[in-house]
């Protein structure tokens, strides 16, 4: 008799806990979230050590002035034009640049 009580309460026991909610499982984490929280972490470190960081100072520089030549009253000529020497464009070349 004391395992036929036994029996059904140990029966009665895995039914309930059967039929018992499941716990909801835990929703993916969104990267792009953490991507965003890392930058913004990075971003403050940099703000903290620029505060930390004394600015320097900017030396004073010399403002270099233009000297114009004194007014005349000749015409300066600004282009000569000599015609019939115009180079057609497929005829030009390009240079190289040095640092290519």
């Amino acid at each position: 008799m004391k395992i036929k009580k036994f029996a059904t309460s140990c029966l009665g026991v895995l039914l309930i806990t059967a039929c018992a909610p499941a716990t909801a499982p835990q929703p993916t984490p969104d990267v792009n979230a953490i991507r965003t929280s890392a930058a913004d972490t990075v971003v403050a470190e940099f703000t903290l050590t620029a505060a930390v960081i004394p600015p320097t100072p900017m030396l004073p520089t010399e403002t270099p002035t233009l000297e114009l030549p004194p007014p005349t009253d000749e015409p300066i000529d600004l282009a000569v034009v000599t015609p019939g020497t115009a180079v057609p464009c497929n005829d030009y070349s390009l240079m190289p640049v040095p640092w290519m």
